[in-house]
């Protein structure tokens, strides 16, 4: 889809892409970043599909969903904040997620309000330490202690000793343990472990739940041509690491 929310044209054979490619990418009033992306999609199709989760395969009919504009909206309330507790444009926020909802949030919404480091959940601690210090990590996102994985004790052992780290933000697997594709709300989702209480955590959601979800409460974030370390090296594209 194009930026005035066109269908694009059909590419089936190669005269198609020799007209296609007549007509440059700067050309093309293409968004400059991935928020202004999602805004865009939140505009010309706000009620299809823009994220499906389902935790398990026999859950494949029941996925959660958010539609285009809950999306962007969560995307807009995960940026402010963050912007709240003080990630600023050249801060990183990193994650060791597994593929959650939440995942895509902090990517997306880390983007906007800062920049993000994505760190393997399958690496060990002391890997992950060494990213987060190299890249002087302002927030860390990761899941609370679970049955299901030991990214938990990974992640909250990496966690020590990093001057850097304000903030730890925790997101619980089992708020999708039901597959049935029907979200929890804030005040539903499970309590935090006492692990996660005892070095100060906050849960992902309850950050979330008093920002605002229509508007940035800052500028509009810019294509950065700077990098953010990653476990599989760094890129220059938006300000985020994949």
């Amino acid at each position: 889809m194009d930026s005035k929310g066109s269908a694009p044209m059909g590419l089936s054979s190669l005269s198609d892409i020799v007209a296609f490619e007549r007509t440059p990418l700067d050309a093309r009033d293409l968004p400059a970043t991935s928020y202004a992306a999602l805004a865009q999609a939140a505009q010309a199709v706000p009620h299809a599909p823009a994220l499906s989760f389902f935790a398990e395969a026999e859950a494949f009919d029941t996925p959660f969903q958010w539609d285009h504009e809950t999306f962007f909206d969560h995307v807009t309330r995960t940026a402010n904040a963050l912007r709240q507790i003080g990630v600023g444009r050249d801060d990183v926020v990193a994650y060791v997620l597994p593929n959650l909802p939440e995942a895509h949030l902090t990517i997306w919404g880390g983007s906007a309000a800062g920049r993000v480091l994505a760190i393997n959940p399958m690496i060990e601690a002391m890997q992950m330490a060494e990213l987060m210090r190299a890249a002087s990590v302002r927030v860390l996102v990761t899941t609370d202690r679970s049955s299901q994985s030991d990214i938990w004790e990974k992640a909250s052992a990496a966690s020590r000793d990093l001057p850097s780290l304000r903030h730890i933000l925790v997101c619980a697997e089992q708020s999708y343990a039901a597959n049935d594709g029907v979200w929890l709300t804030t005040d539903a989702q499970p309590p935090m472990s006492d692990d996660a209480k005892q070095i100060g955590a906050d849960r992902f959601w309850d950050l979330l739940k008093t920002a605002r979800a229509d508007a940035l409460e800052f500028g509009a974030p810019r294509l950065s041509p700077r990098p953010v370390h990653c476990a599989q090296g760094s890129v220059n594209h938006d300000s985020v690491s994949l």
